[in-house]
C-alpha cells in the first residue's frame, strides 16, 4: 500500500502556490526562508501521470519565486538544485503563449533565454505572476499620442474581443490601437513565390491586435503568421514589450508580394516582424503615434 503524504494527495498537472498549506518540495527546502521576502512562490509538477507517481519521488521539477527586482528561477536537475536570477531591469520583452493545456513563458534577456511551461488549467497563478513582473519590471512611461480604436464582437475576432474585456477588466489603461484582420495572400507570380507558397501551404495572413498602455506595446497574435486552408488554430501568443525597449517602428514592402507590407518593430538585437494589409491605416498610424517623435 502505498504511503499517503499531504504533498502526494495534491500533486496533479496544475501549479501550486506555495504558501501556509503547500510547501516547499523536500529537494527545494533550502530556499524556504526567502519565502518571507517573496512577493510570490509557486511550484511546477514534473511532466508526470499521477498513476506513475509515488510520494517517495521527486514530484515538482521547478520553484519559481518573484521578488521586488528579480525572478529566482530553481530547477530540479535529478537529485539537485540549479538555481537562476533573472533581474527583472535586464529583461527585454517577455512572451506568454497558451494552445489547449500547453503554456509557456519565454523571457528574454540580452545574453539568454529562460523558458517555463506549464499546464494552462493554472492560467489564473501565471496570471498574477506576470502582473506583479510588470508591475516591478522598470519601464518609462512616454509620452504618446495614439488614438484607441473602438471595437465590438461584429468587427474584430471573437478571441481578440474576449481576450481585450479580460484585459480592460484588470487593466483599464491597456486599450487596442491598432488591428490588422487576416487577408488572403494575393496569387503567386514568379517561380519563387510559387515554390514560396508550396513550401508555406499558406492562403492567408493570422490576425494580430496591438495593445498599448503608458508603458508597454502589447501585441496579441496567434502563434503564427500564416495559415493554410485546412490549418486549424488553437494557440495565442502574447507578448510584452516596454515602450523604452523599441527604437523604431516602421513598415516596408514584403520582397517577394508587392501587395503585403511588413510592420516591425525593432528592439535592441531584436525584430517583430508581421505582415500588414496595405491598405490598413490603423497600422501606418502606429507608426507615428506609439512613439513620440525625437
Amino acid at each position: 500500500m502505498i504511503k499517503r503524504t499531504f504533498e502526494f494527495d495534491s500533486f496533479g498537472p496544475w501549479i501550486l502556490e506555495i504558501n501556509g498549506k503547500h510547501r516547499f518540495p523536500p529537494l527545494f527546502k533550502n530556499y524556504e526562508p526567502l519565502q518571507d521576502e517573496a512577493y510570490m512562490f509557486f511550484k511546477i509538477p514534473r511532466k508526470i501521470e499521477r498513476r506513475n507517481a509515488n510520494p517517495d519521488m521527486h514530484l515538482y521539477d521547478m520553484v519559481v519565486g518573484i521578488f521586488a527586482d528579480y525572478i529566482l528561477i530553481l530547477q530540479r536537475d535529478i537529485n539537485r538544485v540549479v538555481e537562476y536570477k533573472l533581474a527583472l531591469k535586464d529583461i527585454i520583452y517577455f512572451t506568454q503563449t497558451e494552445c489547449l493545456l500547453s503554456g509557456e513563458l519565454i523571457f528574454i534577456t540580452a545574453s539568454k533565454h529562460v523558458c517555463i511551461n506549464y499546464n494552462t488549467v493554472s492560467h489564473e497563478l501565471i496570471s498574477r505572476f506576470l502582473r506583479l513582473i510588470r508591475n516591478f519590471q522598470p519601464k518609462t512611461a512616454l509620452n504618446t499620442s495614439f488614438s484607441p480604436i473602438d471595437y465590438t464582437y461584429n468587427n474584430i475576432d471573437i478571441l481578440y474581443y474576449n481576450l481585450l474585456k479580460e484585459m480592460k477588466k484588470d487593466e483599464p489603461a491597456n486599450n487596442l490601437v491598432a488591428y490588422q484582420p487576416n487577408f488572403t495572400i494575393p496569387r503567386k507570380k514568379t517561380m519563387l513565390q510559387i515554390l514560396l507558397a508550396a513550401l508555406t501551404q499558406s492562403s492567408s495572413s493570422v490576425s494580430t491586435i496591438f495593445v498599448a498602455n503608458p508603458y508597454e506595446l502589447i501585441i496579441i497574435d496567434r502563434s503564427s503568421q500564416y495559415k493554410g486552408k485546412k490549418d486549424t488554430q488553437y494557440s495565442y501568443t502574447f507578448t510584452y514589450i516596454p515602450l523604452d525597449k523599441i527604437r523604431k517602428i516602421f513598415v516596408d514592402i514584403h520582397p517577394e508580394i508587392p501587395e503585403i507590407n511588413l510592420l516591425s518593430v525593432a528592439l535592441q538585437d531584436y525584430t517583430f516582424t508581421f505582415p500588414t494589409n496595405s491598405e490598413n491605416r490603423g497600422i501606418t498610424r502606429l507608426t507615428t503615434s506609439l512613439l513620440p517623435s525625437p
